[in-house]
């Protein structure tokens, strides 16, 4: 529950998550509203067949012709009530068996997963972080630097500002910071002020940028 809570949070805290969220809620209202017409339908054709439900029974039916379920124990015997229940079951299928899980997909289980992806890579070092190297590229030269790194025991991070791009390097095992790399704040995370160099790896626009920030 408090994951749910924390993940929920998170989500919410984000303008695209938010953005995102709502267009998968104002989806179950319009479904709710659907429900609600064919709710009230049922009553009017089944008072013209002479026939009296509760609200209840009316919405159970509803729910079980749209899901597909159809238990027969509350039937139509005209021909309208059964165009009807025809109209009813086939809104049912693609509003709830197609359109419903996509628009969980896209607009809730997408967006929590990916910040499940960003919220990998750490984004500050701890205060007993000292004598470290920051790179700020991953590519080859890197590569190579780090195994000469790893070799020597000196520790070193990889400061990454794509947040998918960083949760794959932490799901590789490379020690990665996420953070842009024009912000002073990424560096204070980083704890430059302990470490033994920033190697500006990238081109030379971009590197006076890193050594300027």
């Amino acid at each position: 529950m408090k994951f749910l809570v924390s993940q929920l949070s998170y989500l919410l805290g984000q303008r695209a998550a938010r953005r995102d969220l709502r267009g998968f809620v104002n989806y179950l209202a319009f479904l709710a509203v659907v429900i609600a017409v064919f709710t009230v339908l049922f009553h009017v054709l089944m008072e013209h067949e002479g026939r009296n439900h509760s609200w209840l029974t009316g919405l159970y039916w509803t729910l079980t012709v749209m899901t597909t379920l159809g238990f027969g124990d509350v039937t139509f015997q005209s021909d309208a009530g059964r165009g009807f229940s025809i109209v009813v079951l086939m809104s049912g299928v693609v509003l709830l068996l197609i359109v419903l899980p996509f628009a969980f997909i896209r607009f809730f289980y997408a967006p929590w997963l990916a910040a499940q992806v960003r919220a990998r890579a750490p984004r500050e070092l701890g205060p007993e972080v000292s004598g470290h190297i920051l790179i700020c590229h991953w590519d080859p030269i890197a590569r190579g630097l780090c195994e000469r790194l790893r070799l020597l025991g000196i520790p070193y991070f990889v400061l990454e500002p794509d947040a998918p791009a960083a949760a794959a390097l932490y799901l590789e095992g490379i020690p990665v910071l996420s953070g842009e790399l024009d912000a002073a704040a990424t560096y204070a995370a980083a704890r430059v002020g302990a470490a033994r160099a920033v190697f500006a790896n990238l081109d030379d626009a971009t590197n006076t940028n890193i050594t300027l920030t």
